[in-house]
């Protein structure tokens, strides 16, 4: 038997009388553990003399005393409201989660529309920046080029029919 099953048969011993079994388990233990034997004998006797004791009178009146202690001090603690305060309170309190629930989509949205917002100013930077470029030249100066006189106008032709026009 190690430490770990010693406590409990400690705690029973003090509870109630140890069965047969237990003893033996307890005995074996206590002989490999010579040092921890003279503990045990220690708090036996101990046990022993204080449940020899009487125990202590209590005065007349200790429990109506108790009881009005004890209304007093909740009284302190939780002062007397209006009623409509308290049917408010009650509400708000099962109310909570909602309240939770709404101010997490609320914070979400707010999140969301200042990223897009500021999605929009980094877009708007960046056409002033292209706009600052030097102009392009029309589309009427582009055509006159003999290349884009020459590209297909209608739709472009398959892949497949291209790598058999090359082979």
């Amino acid at each position: 038997m190690n430490q770990p099953e010693f406590d409990p048969l400690l705690e029973t011993s003090l509870r109630r009388r140890l069965t047969a079994p237990e003893q033996a388990a307890l005995d074996t233990w206590l002989d490999a553990h010579p040092a921890v034997r003279r503990a045990w004998a220690e708090e036996e006797a101990l046990w022993r003399v204080l449940g020899a004791l009487p125990d202590a009178p209590v005065s007349p009146g200790f429990a109506a005393r108790v009881r009005a202690e004890a209304e007093r001090v909740s009284a302190t603690v939780a002062p007397p409201g209006w009623p409509w305060s308290r049917r408010w309170g009650s509400l708000l309190q099962g109310w909570r989660g909602a309240v939770a629930g709404i101010a997490v989509l609320v914070l979400a949205v707010g999140l969301s529309w200042h990223q897009h917002a500021r999605e929009r100013a980094r877009l708007a930077e960046s056409v002033a920046a292209m706009a600052t470029l030097a102009e392009l030249p029309d589309l009427e100066a582009l055509a006159e080029f003999e290349v884009v006189y020459h590209l297909p106008t209608g739709p472009l032709p398959d892949a497949q029919e291209l790598a058999r026009a090359f082979e």
